[in-house]
């Protein structure tokens, strides 16, 4: 039997493979996750994080504001030429001449998306999307050029009816 060892060599031995197999498996797993975990920036932490704490009184404030103001945003989206509609009403002595639509991605940073509205006629905005994937974003509408208020949401593409996102 021991002849028949030494012939066979030890690589045939199936108490070596049980031995090594969970070696060189966590030694794969290990350089892919290694080389995964490098590749791919973690977008969920932010530098600023401690400006981001002490800014949230005022964010807080923003949103109350919108809510006083009883704003309400509706979104219409052509999924053939990528034209979004958005009708906003709310308590306007005149409505801002542009808007700021960002549309957030909950994890990836590099998926966010920014859209500028231009008013229209009474409470009617219009831009364009360039490209949304099909997944969960927030929303967030404010005026740039009187940043007092803040109308924030949830909606997920693609948008096949209206989509409402109100303040109250």
């Amino acid at each position: 039997m021991t002849e028949q060892n030494e012939k066979k060599g030890n690589w045939n031995q199936p108490w070596l493979w049980f031995t090594l197999a969970p070696l060189m498996l966590s030694v794969i797993l290990g350089t892919s996750m290694l080389v995964i975990s490098l590749n791919i920036a973690d977008g969920l932490v932010t530098d600023d994080y401690s400006k981001e704490g002490l800014a949230i009184n005022e964010i807080i404030e923003r949103e109350s504001k919108a809510k006083d103001m009883n704003l309400q945003l509706t979104l219409n989206l052509d999924q053939l030429t990528g034209d979004l509609t958005a009708d906003v009403s709310g308590n306007f002595s005149e409505y801002p001449s542009t808007l700021h639509l960002n549309l957030a991605h909950p994890v990836r940073k590099e998926l966010d998306s920014k859209v500028n509205l231009v008013h229209q006629k009474d409470g009617r905005y219009i831009g364009q999307v360039t490209e949304v994937q099909e997944q969960k974003r927030y929303v967030s509408l404010f005026d740039p050029m009187n940043d007092v208020w803040v109308l924030k949401g949830e909606l997920h593409f693609p948008l096949s009816d209206k989509i409402t996102i109100s303040a109250n």
